[in-house]
């Protein structure tokens, strides 16, 4: 098993966004337990680079996003091979959400949320908190409206599949999992200081992995302060 880490970056309203999802392989076959593989999987494809792959997870977290936000980057990294990575630049309008904003796109602040169940007691659900669909896609209550829960729902649904990639016979499944990283004091800090790190070896971060999780939409939008005009991200 290897554990790969995705961070997709993006823009909305002139703000940065980040989300990271986290996945464990179910194998170890080299032509296809591979970065490329999984961005592969994820729906990027290297010859058509202008546009997601349909019905892939990269179109449907486009289907759940106004063409406000753009997605920018893909990083695919292998936590603990320092030669399995994969980074590519996205541009072009292929790669904006794919629900028109119109007059009604909501404010930068306000985030639609996808959460995973948990699975062990000693480690926190996974997050993610993607730009808000439009303004009449939200109750006056924040619940968001039938609409808006199917584009979400579809995010989740792609993730939980899972994704995999295949080469013949040989196929690959990169498995949502959380991660829990190891509180260690920041070197050199004085007063000290605690930061939280990936574990130093693969088999001890391995026993801190919730594997299997679910995805599932949080049915009110919230507030997502890093994204506040000035607070950067």
């Amino acid at each position: 098993m290897s554990l790969y880490q995705v961070i997709l970056k993006g823009s909305y309203q002139g703000q940065l966004v980040i989300n990271a999802p986290s996945f464990i392989t179910n194998n170890e076959a080299p032509e296809t337990s591979t970065a490329f593989g999984l961005a592969t999987g994820m729906g990027y494809i290297a010859v058509l680079p202008n546009e997601p792959q349909s019905d892939s997870f990269l179109e449907a977290y486009l289907g759940a996003q106004t063409d406000i936000f753009h997605l920018d980057e893909i990083m695919v990294r292998n936590l603990y091979d320092v030669n399995d990575f994969y980074t590519v630049a996205l541009s072009g309008a292929g790669w904006n959400g794919t629900n028109p904003a119109g007059a009604d796109g909501e404010v930068s602040f306000v985030a639609s949320k996808l959460q995973t169940n948990r699975v062990r007691t000693d480690i926190n659900r996974g997050s993610m908190a993607l730009t808000p669909l439009t303004e009449e896609s939200y109750s006056a209550d924040g619940t968001v409206q039938a609409g808006g829960m199917a584009a979400l729902q579809l995010v989740c649904d792609r993730l939980n599949e899972p994704i995999s990639t295949a080469d013949g016979e040989v196929t690959t499944d990169f498995i949502p999992a959380v991660i829990s990283k190891e509180k260690r004091a920041v070197p050199g800090s004085s007063p000290v200081r605690y930061a939280y790190y990936f574990y130093e070896t693969e088999a001890e971060q391995l026993e801190h992995v919730a594997s299997g999780v679910t995805w599932n939409v949080k049915n009110r939008a919230t507030s997502q302060v890093s994204r506040k005009i000035g607070k950067g991200a």
